[in-house]
C-alpha cells in the first residue's frame, strides 16, 4: 500500500485516508478467505472495496508490466474489470466499454455518443503504436492520458484508468510510477480542462514536472 494508490482513488472523491486504506487491504486477504467458504460480506462501503480493487489492480498491472504485454483492447478492459470489480450498480459496466452517454458533474465538456467509444478506443491504440517509437515517452504517456480521458470510455473509472495507463507507458519506457499528489488535484483538473479543449501541453509540462520530482524523491532514498 503507497500513496500512489490513496491519492489516485482520493482525486476521484474517496475520502479514505492513508491508515484507513492501509487497514482495508490489510484485511483483503482474510476477506478473500471467507468469502471462498461462503460467507457474504454485506459491511464494506464503496470506498473500502475502491480501495482493494485499485490494490487488485495494481498487482495485476505489475504482472502485465513484467511480460512487458502491450496495450491492447484485451488489456486496457482486463484491469477496468478488477478496477469496478463489487461495485454496487456497476457489474454490467466492468470490463467493457460503456453503453451508456456520460458527463461530469458541472463539466460543461461533451463526451462522445457510446456507440463511438470502441471505434474511438482503436483509433487511440492505433495512434499509439504508429507514435510509440516516434514521440518521446513523456509527451507520448501525457497525450494517451488526454486522449483517453477525452473519449471518456468507461461507464466509471475513467480517471484512475488514464492513470494507471500513463504510468505504464512511463515505466515501459523506463520512467519510475508517477504519482500525481492530491495536493496538486486542482492544477491536474485545469490541465484535464484545458485537454478538453484542445490544448495538450499543459498536461505535457505537469507530468514531465511530477516526474522530474519522483526521480529526486527516489534518488534521496
Amino acid at each position: 500500500m503507497n500513496n500512489d494508490e490513496i491519492d489516485s482513488n482520493a482525486i476521484e472523491g474517496s475520502t479514505l485516508d492513508y491508515w484507513l486504506t492501509e487497514q482495508v487491504v490489510a484485511d483483503q486477504d482474510r476477506i478473500e478467505r471467507l468469502q471462498k467458504r461462503g460467507v457474504v460480506i454485506t459491511n464494506m462501503g464503496r470506498e473500502e472495496q475502491e480501495a482493494l480493487n485499485l490494490n487488485r489492480c495494481l498487482d495485476a498491472y505489475e504482472k502485465l508490466l513484467a511480460s512487458k504485454t502491450e496495450l491492447s483492447e484485451e488489456m486496457i478492459l482486463r484491469l477496468h474489470y478488477v478496477l469496478l470489480s463489487k461495485i454496487e450498480g456497476y457489474e454490467k459496466y466492468r470490463g467493457v466499454w460503456r453503453p451508456v452517454n456520460v458527463m461530469i458533474r458541472g463539466s460543461s465538456h461533451v463526451f462522445p455518443h457510446h456507440a463511438e467509444v470502441q471505434s474511438l478506443m482503436r483509433n487511440l491504440l492505433a495512434w499509439y503504436k504508429e507514435n510509440e517509437k516516434l514521440v518521446q515517452p513523456v509527451e507520448l504517456a501525457a497525450k494517451f492520458h488526454t486522449k483517453f480521458t477525452i473519449i471518456h470510455p468507461f461507464a466509471d473509472g475513467n480517471g484512475r484508468m488514464a492513470r494507471l495507463l500513463m504510468n505504464y507507458i512511463l515505466q515501459l519506457n523506463g520512467f519510475p510510477f508517477t504519482n500525481i499528489p492530491l495536493r496538486r488535484r486542482s492544477l491536474y483538473m485545469r490541465t484535464q480542462a484545458a485537454g478538453n479543449r484542445g490544448e495538450q501541453k499543459p498536461f505535457v509540462l505537469f507530468l514531465a514536472d511530477e516526474i522530474t520530482k519522483q526521480n529526486k524523491r527516489l534518488k534521496t532514498r
